[in-house]
C-alpha cells in the first residue's frame, strides 16, 4: 500500500467524522482558513468546538497531502489543540493560517 492510498484513507475517514456544518447564528465561529497553496477557504464550526477540529478539518481538504503543519491566528501566534475556538478569542469570525512544518 502506497502513502498517496493510505493519505486518501484518512482524508475520507476525516470526512466521514466530521461534524455538519452549523448554521449561522450564536453559538458559531466563521473562520477563514488560509491553505498551505495559498488557497483559503470559509467554515463555520460550533464556537465550543476544539482548534483540533479545525485540524482535521483541514486534513479532510484535497489541498493537504500529508504535510505536518500548524495552525495559527492573525496576528500570527500558535493554536492550541485542546482549546476551544471561543477559548482562543476566535469567535465570531477570525482568520486561521496553515503553516506547514518541517
Amino acid at each position: 500500500i502506497n502513502a498517496e492510498y493510505m493519505g486518501e484513507l484518512y482524508r475520507e475517514a476525516l470526512r466521514q467524522e466530521i461534524d455538519t456544518e452549523p448554521a449561522p447564528g450564536p453559538g458559531t465561529t466563521l473562520l477563514k482558513v488560509m491553505l498551505f497553496d495559498g488557497c483559503h477557504v470559509s467554515r463555520r464550526f460550533l464556537s465550543s468546538a476544539r482548534v483540533q477540529d479545525v485540524r482535521d478539518f483541514v486534513c479532510s481538504l484535497d489541498q493537504w497531502q500529508g504535510q505536518e503543519f500548524e495552525l495559527s491566528a492573525l496576528p500570527a501566534r500558535p493554536l492550541h489543540p485542546s482549546m476551544s475556538l471561543e477559548d482562543e478569542g476566535l469567535s465570531p469570525r477570525s482568520v486561521v493560517v496553515a503553516r506547514q512544518t518541517i
